[in-house]
């Protein structure tokens, strides 16, 4: 599984903010909090939402996860930003309620396909210079980050996986994150 090079989200970022409601979400929660795209398409807004502004941590119930095991993942400012701006100007505008899936393309309707996210980040990533991104990309991308400012037991418990053998699998150092690490040692 390949991971997304630091020199390229930024890329691939703009070209998940052109896609329309509400792929560029997906795309942020995915990217910042390592959710998986079947944990993405579960939520409501009132699990990234209260009083009207993000919530600080995104709570992730033992029913919405693959291995039933809940999980709590702080939001970053990056992500806060994005989602209040996606609430205010798009979601609370087009009549959307914290109780509709946040993933949705209508308040009145279910929330979007896993198939149709990965179809929409496929064409986007192409789009943006011929890179391929998946999903499972933007979780691969997330461990990786961030090992390289905490620990392999932190990333498993952001990731939700019970195995450390697990999560070693999604965690992918460059020859810079090695020489940083060696450049390190007193």
């Amino acid at each position: 599984m390949r991971i997304i090079p630091d020199d390229q989200i930024p890329k691939l970022t703009a070209a998940a903010a052109a896609l329309p409601h509400p792929y560029p979400l997906a795309f942020y929660l995915m990217l910042h909090t390592g959710i998986r795209v079947g944990e993405s398409v579960q939520l409501s807004w009132s699990d990234l939402i209260y009083c009207n502004e993000s919530k600080t941590a995104l709570e992730l119930t033992s029913g919405m996860t693959k291995r039933h095991r809940a999980r709590v993942i702080p939001i970053n400012r990056e992500l806060s930003e994005r989602i209040n701006a996606i609430w205010h100007v798009v979601a609370s505008i087009r009549g959307f309620s914290l109780a509709n899936y946040a993933i949705s393309t209508t308040p009145s309707a279910s929330a979007v396909t896993t198939r149709s996210i990965e179809r929409r980040f496929h064409t986007a990533a192409r789009l943006a210079g011929g890179f391929t991104l998946t999903p499972h990309m933007l979780r691969h991308t997330f461990a990786t980050r961030l090992l390289r400012v905490s620990n392999l037991a932190v990333v498993q418990q952001a990731l939700g996986h019970q195995r450390i053998s697990t999560t070693a699998i999604y965690t992918h150092p460059s020859l810079d994150d090695l020489k940083i690490a060696i450049d390190s040692i007193p």
